[in-house]
Formats: structure tokens, C-alpha cells, sequence
């Protein structure tokens, strides 16, 4: 019990110092931090003393940075709490800012935990007869549920596959859309994604078949979130679809926050926002389609390109899905990587969207029709592959769907737009420069510049080819010494 006990206390010193150290090296990451995390979730008073302080300065719109918190604090609390080590210590502990709001989730999950259980102790000191264990009838069944979840003796539980139950898939689209996952659904801007969600959307609406013919169910809500299109656009849309547009659900605002006296509107951030979306589907129990266009507006100060983060972001929206049982349908652009003829690979940003959805559909141009669009499969986890199906946008602005399938299939249509190879240009030489620099470890902006200039590549051009690359980009070390560091995606935590 000690042991775990210890090993959770050192998780959250670990998250408190990281979380510091973020903050300490972009102190614009405070406005998003300050609306998570209070001074009570810290246990260390050292780190709550400092945050507490950067909160203050950054909003009486001060610098923060370590004189800044020093001279707000004054000496003799400095020297009590030994704040300059500290700070020391987290900016060391950090290269970079990337995951400060997770940091911050652990920082504010501990924080609960804490008081949970001292809730607990103080509710278990009331009962008289203490040496029978504790019952749960005795205690608010929450506080009860999270110390047994947090204690060290509730340890890592299994349970065989013999325990549980298989099901069968079920499914908004018999084939394509399923159920309780997320399905991902992607294209080049503007070949008709959000015209095709919005009929696929209309057809769930008012129980309408599917495009191939497939009978429709019951009537069923939408929650159509959109990036793009503001809310007459939508309207205007869903009228001349013919659908009933009080089963459309859209935002009518952002996500409302206190702030400085005052109350502002923010856009809808998965990264924080997952419970106010269950919520919204407890008001809405008739949904059976969530639509997010597009999936990548959604994810706050979450990078797209990076694996951790995009399933730090979705993988809780997928478990809202299974169970609020809804069908999700995330709209994504086209990335820009026209070599390749595989098309698991022309998903915008990390993999980890493709592998999160257990369903991907994308949308091609006919390459002998060029207003003929092309629905076809790019994975199926959940079942057998389903034919490609065909359709064309029409006057006014809405999918006209062919009858019968397509005999073609994703990869097929990537392979013959491949363009003719093309003679090196200046831009993909400096690429493979770049790719040779950083291919054993991060190296600092002003060295790549002066290496570039001995080999006569532009800086310019090596910015776009950066670009092409997703190099990561950061700042590291501090004062002085703090230096802009790029790495591959791979290399970002050398």
C-alpha cells in the first residue's frame, strides 16, 4: 500500500513540475491552463506559489517569466519555498510546450482525487464501529467508487474473453456507417464531402434508403458540427435535401466560460470539452449520427500530425460513441502527398485517424468523367469490403447518386492519377538535404542556416521543405541559451 501510494505521489509532482516548466516556456499556453486547472489542485505548495503567480501577471499583462515571478513573490518567500530551483527544475524537465494541456489534465485528475479521498476519510471517521470495512452504502457511492479505483490494492484488474459477451456489429448504413465507432471520410477540398455527409445526414433524418438501396431505419437526430459552413448555409442546405431540419442539431454557440469578470465564447475543443458532448447527446437521445466537418477543427492546440495526441483527443470520443451507440462521421481533407497510390495514406495528418475509425471512405474524381464523383472504401474492420458507388453533384449543389456499384476500388483510383515523374527541382532537392540533417537528431534553426548557405539552398525554399516534411519545431533551453530546435516527427523527443 505505502509503495503505491509513493508511486502515486511521485506521478503528480512529476505532472506538477512538467506542467510548471510548459507554462514557464510559452506563457500564452496560461490562458488555456487557468480555465482547467485551480491553485487547489496543486499539492506541492512550491509549484502552486508559482502558477498562482503566472496566473496573476499574465492577467494583469506582465510578462512571466522567472525574474518576474521572483520579484512578485519577494525574497523571503522565494528562499522558504525554494521557487528558483524549482523553476529551474521544470524548464529542465520540458523541451517543449507540446503537451501542456495534458499535463494540466493530470494536474487537475489529481487534484480531484485528493479530495475525493479526503472526503472519504472524513465521511469514514463518523462511523463508530471501525473494525468492519467500509460500506459503500455508508458513503456517496462516487467518493467510495474513485478511492477504490486510486487506491494501490485495486491494482491492474483483467478479465478473460470467456466473461465476455460477443455482439454483433450494428449498424447506421448496413456495411458502411457503423454504429458505437468512428468512421472517417475524406477527399480533396471541395469534391462534395460535406454535400454527401449531408445527405447521408437527411437519409438518417427522415428514415430514407441509402444511396445503393439499402432500406432506412427509424428516424433518427443529427448533431452536424461544421467548421466550414456557418448555420444559413446549413439551413438553406437541409431544405432543398427535403429533410425535416428540427432533427438537425447544430451549435448555437460556443462553449460558454467565465473569464476576468466576464463571460466569453469559445469553440468546441474535444481535448476539454468531451463531457459538455455527452451531455449534449443526454438532451438529444433520439441521435443516431454525430458529424464533424471537419475532424481536425475540432482538436484545440492538438497537433494533427502526431500520433499521441490525435488519440489523446479521439480515442474519448470514440468511447462516447459506443456508449451513447451513435454513429460518427469525421470529415478530413485530402493530404498533399499525391505519390503515393495507396490510399490509407492520403488521410490528412497522423495515421492514427485511419486507425481510430474502424470505417474509411473517400471520395475520388472519375478520372475519365470528371464531374462524376467516386465513393469508395479505403478500410473495413467491422466487415466485408462494400463496393465503390458513384454520384454527381446537380443543380442545386446536391448528390445525385448512380444505382448501381463501381467496380473499382481505392488504390486503383490513386494509381491512375499518379502524375509522370518529373525532373528534381530545387524545392525537393532541399528536402532531401534536410531529410540527410535531421536523420540522427534535432538540430537548432540557425545551424540548418548556415549549413544552407554553404550548400546554396535558399532558407526560403528550406522553409517549404520543412513545410512538406512536418518537421516538428520547437523551442528549447531558456534565457539566452534558448534556441529553436526542428526534427522529424519520429525524432521530436530525441
Amino acid at each position: 500500500m505505502q509503495r503505491g501510494a509513493r508511486s502515486l505521489v511521485g506521478q503528480q509532482a512529476d505532472a506538477e513540475l512538467h506542467l510548471i516548466g510548459c507554462l514557464l516556456l510559452n506563457e500564452e499556453r496560461i490562458d488555456t491552463v487557468r480555465n482547467l486547472v485551480g491553485s487547489s489542485d496543486f499539492a506541492s505548495s512550491t509549484c502552486e506559489a508559482i502558477y498562482r503567480t503566472a496566473c496573476q501577471l499574465r492577467a494583469e499583462g506582465r510578462p512571466v517569466n522567472p525574474l518576474a515571478i521572483g520579484a512578485a513573490l519577494g525574497q523571503q518567500q522565494c528562499s522558504e519555498l525554494n521557487i528558483a530551483t524549482t523553476i529551474a527544475e521544470a524548464i529542465d524537465a520540458v523541451p517543449h510546450d507540446t503537451h501542456t494541456e495534458y499535463y494540466a489534465g493530470l494536474v487537475r485528475e489529481y487534484g480531484t482525487r485528493r479530495a475525493l479521498q479526503s472526503k472519504l476519510l472524513d465521511q469514514a471517521g463518523q462511523i463508530a464501529d471501525c473494525s468492519q470495512p467500509l460500506d459503500p452504502a455508508k458513503l456517496n457511492f462516487e467518493d467510495y467508487a474513485t478511492f477504490r479505483l486510486n487506491s494501490a490494492a485495486a491494482g491492474l484488474k483483467t478479465k478473460t474473453l470467456g466473461s465476455v459477451e460477443p455482439t454483433e456489429t450494428a449498424w447506421l448504413w448496413p456495411g458502411r456507417i457503423p454504429l458505437g465507432s468512428l468512421t472517417l471520410f475524406s477527399g480533396e477540398p471541395g469534391i462534395g464531402k460535406t454535400f454527401s455527409a449531408a445527405d447521408f445526414a437527411a437519409r438518417v433524418a427522415m428514415g430514407w434508403s441509402w444511396p445503393d438501396g439499402t432500406p432506412g431505419g427509424e428516424p433518427r437526430d443529427i448533431v452536424f458540427l461544421s467548421a466550414e459552413d456557418n448555420e444559413e448555409t446549413l439551413s438553406r442546405r437541409f431544405e432543398m435535401l427535403g429533410c425535416d431540419r428540427e432533427r438537425i442539431h447544430i451549435l448555437d454557440s460556443g462553449i460558454e466560460e467565465f473569464i476576468d469578470g466576464k463571460f466569453h465564447d469559445r469553440f468546441l475543443n474535444l481535448q476539454t470539452d468531451i463531457g459538455h458532448l455527452e451531455d449534449l447527446f443526454e438532451r438529444v437521445p433520439a441521435a443516431g449520427l454525430l458529424i464533424l466537418d471537419t475532424a481536425a477543427d475540432f482538436m484545440g492546440n492538438a497537433n494533427q500530425n502526431r500520433n499521441d495526441e490525435v488519440r489523446a483527443v479521439y480515442t474519448p470520443l470514440a468511447r462516447l460513441a459506443k456508449r451513447q451507440n451513435i454513429a460518427v462521421l469525421l470529415l478530413a481533407h485530402f493530404n498533399k502527398n499525391t505519390a503515393t497510390t495507396q490510399a490509407i495514406y492520403r488521410g490528412m495528418g497522423s495515421l492514427a485517424f485511419v486507425a481510430l475509425a474502424r470505417v474509411s471512405w473517400g471520395l475520388f474524381r472519375d478520372p475519365e468523367q470528371k464531374q462524376r464523383i467516386l465513393f469508395a472504401q479505403v478500410k473495413n474492420n467491422l466487415g466485408p469490403p462494400q463496393p465503390a458507388l458513384a454520384f454527381e453533384i446537380v443543380e442545386p449543389g446536391l448528390p445525385a447518386w448512380e444505382p448501381d456499384p463501381v467496380e473499382v476500388d481505392s488504390d486503383q483510383l490513386l494509381a491512375e492519377r499518379k502524375p509522370a515523374p518529373a525532373t528534381k527541382t530545387q524545392r525537393s532537392r532541399a528536402k532531401e538535404w534536410l531529410t540527410e540533417q535531421l536523420a540522427q537528431h534535432p538540430v537548432s534553426a540557425m545551424t540548418l542556416r548556415e549549413r544552407a548557405e554553404e550548400v546554396n539552398i535558399s532558407w526560403r525554399t528550406i522553409e517549404r521543405a520543412s513545410h512538406d516534411l512536418q518537421v516538428h519545431k520547437y523551442k528549447f533551453g531558456a534565457g539566452q541559451e534558448q534556441a529553436w530546435m526542428w526534427a522529424l516527427d519520429e525524432l521530436r523527443s530525441f
